[in-house]
């Protein structure tokens, strides 16, 4: 007979992967609720959570249907939050500043910090990029990024409007890139080795952390190490 207590602690466990210590660094208001909400979704359509073990093109199916459903939810809440932003502002000032692009994000510069709106190129899901925004914090509280809330973007060969969060990040000068035995000393000190090139995994390896090279990691004047748009997979044993 199934036990329908296990199956929800797993189910749990999968959607709220997020080490205590990470839970309970979590001092913003808007990132806690933005988890809660798309928490809910993964709960209640946990068929749809995309699986490892699927193949590419149903992870890719799988995960257009649960991100439709997140940012539904996504946009009542911020509503009710006072969380909308304006998106045509933020698309006028990103040409006036020269179109600046990293990745998956549109950058604008203001005074002592840059704005930055993502797409979700690289992620499944608003929940993975929710977590992999926790855990930047976590990890490197010296490029902590505040969300500030979400816009409704329409772009040319979009075929419908996209919702895309919007951070905010000091605006930090650097003097040159790290080498990559000063970033390795740096995640070593956090508790990971380097596995090879750039990439890294904590001891238990539920953490893995790609992209540490020298365009993503840099030193500042006073020679601390300032790490950007790191690419973190957070993943958990099955029980």
């Amino acid at each position: 007979m199934p036990n329908s207590h296990a199956d929800e602690e797993s189910q749990r466990d999968r959607i709220e992967r997020l080490p205590q210590s990470v839970e309970q660094s979590i001092d913003q208001e808007n990132l806690r609720a933005a988890l809660d909400v798309t928490r809910r979704i993964h709960r209640t359509n946990a068929s749809l959570s995309p699986a490892i073990q699927a193949g590419h093109s149903e992870i890719w199916r799988l995960s257009e249907e649960i991100k439709l459903l997140e940012a539904e939810a996504l946009y009542a809440w911020s509503i009710t939050a006072n969380c909308v932003w304006d998106a045509d502002d933020f698309t006028n000032r990103w040409y006036d500043s020269g179109c600046i692009e990293g990745g998956e994000n549109q950058v604008i510069h203001a005074g002592s910090l840059v704005y930055k709106r993502n797409n979700l190129a690289f992620h499944t899901s608003y929940l993975e990029y929710f977590e992999r925004l926790t855990l930047h914090n976590w990890l490197f509280p010296g490029t902590l990024y505040r969300f500030e809330g979400m816009m409704v973007v329409v772009e040319s060969g979009d075929e419908f409007p996209q919702l895309r969060p919007v951070v905010s990040q000091k605006a930090l000068r650097a003097v040159r890139g790290a080498t990559r035995d000063e970033v390795e000393r740096l995640m070593n000190q956090l508790g990971f080795l380097r596995r090879y090139e750039d990439n890294y995994a904590n001891a238990d390896r539920t953490l893995f952390i790609e992209d540490l090279h020298d365009q993503n990691v840099l030193v500042d004047a006073t020679g601390d190490l300032l790490v950007f748009d790191p690419v973190i997979y957070l993943t958990k044993p099955a029980l």
